[in-house]
């Protein structure tokens, strides 16, 4: 099972709106493919790069900002983060650096806040660029529902401690911790000599750390590893899913992955089997294998290529039959964006599916991104460029 995870699931989206069994042969492009590489579309703008210099258009395929900079990341909260040489900064849409080109590392801006790492220590800014958290943590992650995970070298452990910070500046929880994870339905996953357990936002250990493995929690139950085998408990602990299983993923839409004895299926929140996958296997990438919009993704063994993508529904039926390519190196995003999912066919060439499993758009490019704000970068003959979704107004 371990080879499954991390996989590529090459799928992509689309949802309605389109004439059934109706496929695009002759695509039109929107954006003509001409650069080296490119991002999907956020706030407005796509970063897009040519041999080593990057920079940014609109939707109209306009260089807005200039091919002249190293590295880029895609707009957040109306910043993005650029690098120079070796420098970080951060634009504007404009193209105006609004916080100087001088960190070794930074973070996109969350909250309104960035992490920023110079001389080998991390801080805060703000979009201002002023420096309102100083530079003196080891490690530091974004903020997220206005706590941030931040860690500090401990010589006696050698590694670095982990704790949570407020947009203050305030130490909100110790580090003391090996591993932090983000806040999820009010608790945080850490992890101490081993063991892991939960913290609430004051710091309270509310469930000690006692299980050999843990996941955060979802639809307010977590899973939980004990004597190698997984279950799930609620949010006092309580086991309400004994340890019984090799695998499972977290609930999503009232359902959770499973694999017991070697074969696979989805359990409700009270731990009953609502149905088996004898031919399939749940895609134990967390994201995967959720249900979203009534549809999980799931694989098969396909001796041609290994592996083979398809999707079933809440009952346990194929709604999209396994024959799109699994591969072992990334992947293309999960679920449906925009009604529409970017697929690989055994052929190696990618098109666009609906939610029926209906080819939307044909097979026809190299690799393919989903759709976002209406487009989606396409790769042919080496170059990538930009199609329109057809199921939105542009």
């Amino acid at each position: 099972m371990k080879k499954y995870l991390g996989i590529l699931i090459c799928i992509g989206i689309l949802f309605g709106m389109m004439p059934m069994g109706y496929a695009e042969d002759a695509q039109k492009y929107l954006i003509q493919p001409k650069y080296d590489t490119a991002r999907s579309f956020s706030e407005g703008l796509a970063a897009v790069g040519i041999k080593d210099k990057w920079g940014f258009i609109d939707k109209t395929g306009k260089e807005v900002i200039k091919l002249g900079y190293n590295e880029v990341r895609s707009f957040s909260g109306g910043l993005a983060a650029v690098r120079l040489n070796e420098k970080w900064g951060f634009i504007d849409k404009s193209g105006k650096i609004v916080v100087k080109v001088q960190y070794d590392q930074v973070t996109d801006f969350k909250e309104g806040f960035a992490a920023v790492q110079k001389d080998y220590k991390w801080g805060y800014i703000n979009k201002l660029g002023k420096e309102v958290i100083k530079r003196q943590y080891d490690e530091a992650s974004n903020f997220s529902g206005g706590l941030a995970a931040v860690g500090k070298y401990d010589q006696n452990a050698y590694i670095n401690k982990k704790g949570f910070i407020n947009t203050a500046g305030k130490i909100v929880v110790k580090p003391r911790y090996d591993e932090v994870i983000d806040f999820k339905e009010g608790l945080a996953l850490v992890k101490i000599g081993g063991k892991s357990g939960y913290i609430d936002k004051t710091g309270k250990e509310v469930i000690k750390p006692q299980f050999d493995d843990a996941k955060s929690f979802s639809e307010g139950l977590a899973q939980v590893k004990i004597g190698g085998k997984w279950g799930f408990i609620d949010k006092n602990g309580k086991r309400v899913i004994l340890p019984q299983y090799e695998y499972t993923n977290r609930f999503s839409e009232g359902l959770a992955g499973i694999q017991k004895n070697g074969n696979y299926g989805y359990i409700d929140n009270k731990g009953n089997v609502v149905f088996m996958t004898p031919s399939l296997m749940a895609s134990f990438v967390e994201e995967d294998s959720a249900f979203k919009d009534g549809l999980a993704w799931v694989i098969k063994d396909d001796s041609s290529i290994g592996s083979v993508a398809g999707a079933i529904n809440k009952k346990g039926e194929v709604v999209i039959t396994p024959q799109y390519w699994v591969g072992p190196l990334m992947r293309n995003g999960n679920q449906f964006s925009e009604g529409l999912s970017a697929v690989c066919w055994k052929s190696g060439k990618w098109g666009y599916i609906d939610k029926a499993g209906t080819e939307i758009i044909k097979q026809q490019f190299k690799f393919a991104l989903n759709f976002s704000e209406g487009l989606a970068a396409v790769q042919v003959n080496g170059k990538w460029g930009y199609i329109a979704n057809p199921l939105v107004s542009n």
